[in-house]
């Protein structure tokens, strides 16, 4: 009998062990966003624009994705790449310093 459970993806464990309580609410929400459009499709990236986080979280302002982001940037929990004139490319960082 397989383990996987179907329609799934997989998360890091360390994110519950370690970040579930220190990641704001925006923070946790774009992150399984991200690992749900790169993982959840077997994709190590994918072009997200911020209209796709707001749209799925159902909220208007840019400001509040952005500082999400940012605070997930400076954890070095994610990778993004600048696209000029598209959206960005994110994945998920596997190799980050959790101390």
């Amino acid at each position: 009998m397989s383990k996987f459970i179907p329609n799934s993806f997989q998360l890091p464990n360390i994110i519950i062990d370690k970040y579930l309580y220190t990641l704001s609410d925006f923070e946790l929400k774009v992150y399984l966003i991200i690992v749900r459009k790169t993982k959840g499709w077997q994709k190590e990236k994918d072009n997200i624009a911020l209209s796709q986080f707001k749209k799925i979280l159902r909220i208007k302002d840019d400001r509040t994705i952005r500082r999400a982001l940012k605070g997930l940037l400076k954890l070095n929990l994610i990778k993004k790449e600048e696209n000029k004139g598209r959206e960005s490319t994110f994945k998920i960082n596997l190799n980050f310093d959790p101390s």
